[in-house]
């Protein structure tokens, strides 16, 4: 887009995975889950997160791309309820957050002093409380205000600047712009999704499942994206695929098998 017209950057091909149709829907449904623990209460919620972090550190040690590991990956998160996938998703989301919210703080602090350990630790637990919302209204709306020529005047506006949906026009005269997408990502709609692909044709891969980049390890993932980039996999012919949805169908990503959560 801007490296389009000025050529600064100097990039080719650009693969975008996953991107924002519409960041205030992403923001909002995110907070809308993390604030399930209200719901499940300190102990559950507490308890929801140790068995996840379990499962997830059983699988750490064994290859990405190995189909047996998801598999058994795949039928332990099964047992937990549609809630509770949600509410995993959003905590995992938001733990990149207190962070995010010191270092933001610490790169526009205006006096300019370092802080002590013990300061920096209690800044990040302070900002535990943030949401994707408040990140939004409180930090990324009064710094764009301050550094952009003709900048957002409130959240709307910001993520309307964040968003792809609004320069779908732009993107479709770019043909180095390419997109991948899942169907199931639980971070836009589908109806979305469908209106990507209606826009912007052949630039849109849609993978069926896959929800939001859980299918990147996945082998006709990777080497589309190889592909892309003139590159090819040399284990491509060699990985062997998860549960394909059906048979010839094993380019359209990989399907869990039957949850609780359906």
């Amino acid at each position: 887009m801007i490296d389009a017209q000025e050529r600064r950057l100097g990039i080719d091909t650009y693969l975008l995975l996953n991107p924002p149709l519409d960041l205030t829907y992403a923001l909002e449904t995110l907070d809308e889950w993390n604030a399930l623990q209200v719901k499940f209460g300190r102990d559950r919620s507490t308890t929801l997160i140790a068995r996840a972090l379990a499962i997830v550190d059983a699988v750490s040690t064994e290859g990405r791309d190995d189909p047996a590991a998801f598999d058994r990956l795949t039928t332990e998160f099964a047992k937990f309820t549609r809630e509770e996938i949600q509410f995993l998703f959003a905590k995992a989301m938001q733990t990149v957050l207190p962070e995010l919210v010191y270092v933001t703080e610490v790169i526009h602090d205006r006096d300019g002093r370092p802080a002590t350990k013990d300061e920096v630790r209690k800044r990040i637990h302070d900002a535990n409380s943030v949401t994707f919302v408040d990140y939004a209204q409180r930090l990324a709306v009064p710094l764009w205000k301050q550094y952009e020529a003709r900048p957002p005047t409130d959240l709307e506006s910001f993520a309307r600047r964040g968003s792809l949906t609004p320069i779908l026009k732009r993107l479709r005269s770019n043909p180095r712009v390419h997109i991948v997408h899942n169907a199931d990502d639980v971070l836009t709609t589908r109806q979305s999704i469908r209106d990507l692909k209606q826009a912007l044709g052949a630039q849109v891969k849609v993978f069926q499942y896959g929800g939001h980049l859980g299918n990147l390890w996945y082998s006709d993932n990777k080497n589309y994206a190889l592909r892309m980039f003139g590159a090819v996999s040399p284990r491509s012919a060699s990985v062997v695929v998860a549960r394909p949805v059906a048979p010839g169908r094993a380019t359209e990503g990989w399907r869990p098998r039957h949850s609780s959560a359906d």
